[in-house]
C-alpha cells in the first residue's frame, strides 16, 4: 500500500521557483547581451557614441545582473534553509552558487573592475546632474572626448566574452534548478 505524499510547503517551494526563474532570467540577460547587443554598437560610424552607449549599457546590465543574482542566490538559499531535512537537496546550494560564480566569480576571474568603474561613473554622472541643480534629459555633449576606436572594440569584445561565460554559468544553474524541481516531483 503506497502512502500518500504530503503536499510540499509553500515556504520552501515558492523560493525554489523564484530562484530558478531568476536564474533563467539571468541566463537570458547574458545571452541577449552577448549575442545581439554588442554587434550594433560595433557598427557605429565613430567610436565616441559607441563608447557612450556601451558605458550606459554596461551600467544598466550590471544593475540588472546584480539584482537577479541576489534574488536567485537568496531565494535558493532560503529554500534550502526552510526545507525539511529530507528535502535539503544540495542542488539548491549548487544552483545558488552558480549565480554567484557567474556574477562575482567571472569578474574576479577576468579581473574585471568594470562593475566598480561603472558604479563610479554612474555616481559621478548623478553628481554632475545634481550640481547643475536641474535633472534634465541627457544630450550629447558638445565637447566630445577623444576615444580610441581600437580600445573601444577590444573592451566590447572582451565584455562579450565575459557575458558568454556568465550566461554559461547561469544557464548551468538554471538547468540544475529545472531538473531538481522536476526530480522533487513538483
Amino acid at each position: 500500500m503506497a502512502t500518500a505524499r504530503s503536499p510540499p510547503s509553500l515556504a520552501y517551494t515558492i523560493p525554489k521557483f523564484v530562484g530558478t526563474c531568476s536564474l533563467g532570467l539571468l541566463t537570458g540577460l547574458s545571452y541577449t547581451l552577448s549575442t545581439t547587443t554588442v554587434s550594433p554598437l560595433l557598427s557605429f560610424p565613430t567610436p565616441t557614441p559607441a563608447w557612450s552607449s556601451f558605458q550606459s549599457l554596461t551600467v544598466l546590465a550590471h544593475r540588472q545582473r546584480r539584482a537577479l543574482t541576489f534574488i536567485s542566490w537568496f531565494s535558493l538559499t532560503l529554500s534550502w534553509m526552510l526545507s525539511p531535512r529530507a528535502g535539503r537537496h544540495p542542488y539548491l546550494l549548487w544552483c545558488a552558487s552558480t549565480a554567484l560564480i557567474g556574477s562575482r566569480g567571472v569578474d574576479w576571474w577576468f579581473q574585471d573592475d568594470m562593475g566598480r568603474e561603472m558604479e563610479i561613473w554612474e555616481r559621478e554622472r548623478k553628481a554632475r546632474k545634481e550640481k547643475d541643480g536641474v535633472v534634465r534629459k541627457e544630450v550629447a555633449s558638445t565637447e566630445e572626448e577623444e576615444v580610441n576606436g581600437e580600445v573601444v572594440r577590444e573592451e566590447m569584445v572582451g565584455w562579450r566574452k565575459r557575458e558568454i561565460v556568465r550566461g554559461t554559468w547561469a544557464g548551468l544553474g538554471f538547468l540544475m534548478g529545472v531538473v531538481g524541481i522536476w526530480g522533487d516531483g513538483y
